[in-house]
């Protein structure tokens, strides 16, 4: 029982018939595989920066798109942006999947150095390390 807008609305019980039953398991089954090619969650498995001594290296699991899907953009020598946009093909018509995450840049890579490869469906950003920057001294005035 709800109360919505001056009006109390009842809940009815309701027995589905048998070919209901079975066209909403084909529902459910299409929504699965779905999922299983990349649904919500596409583009959401990126890793944080591993270090190695020449550069910092992202991965992203790219389940579900082609590398012509996926554009990369670094932004004023900052942020770093993945979108993905794919149509794929099912028996009620195309289903659209789409991504996009955005990532600071550590300090320390040189974003025009930058470089993406895909390896078996992971996404490698490799940037290279910047060489350290000696510290400034400031001279103290009156």
């Amino acid at each position: 029982m709800a109360f919505v807008g001056g009006y109390v609305w009842f809940s009815v019980p309701y027995t589905m018939s048998e070919k209901e039953h079975e066209r909403y398991a084909e529902l459910f089954d299409e929504e699965e595989e779905e999922e299983e090619e990349g649904g919500d969650d596409v583009g959401q498995s990126i890793s944080g920066w591993k270090e190695t001594p020449e550069a910092r290296v992202l991965q992203a699991e790219l389940a579900g798109f082609d590398k012509e899907d996926i554009t990369i953009e670094v932004k004023n020598y900052k942020v770093l942006v993945i979108k993905g946009n794919t149509t794929h093909k099912k028996q009620r018509g195309p289903v659209q999947a789409m991504f996009m995450r955005q990532i600071t840049l550590p300090d320390d890579v040189k974003p025009k150095e930058m470089s993406a490869s895909v390896e078996d469906g992971v996404l490698i950003i490799k940037a290279p390390k910047s060489p350290p920057k000696p510290a400034k001294r400031l001279a103290i005035t009156n």
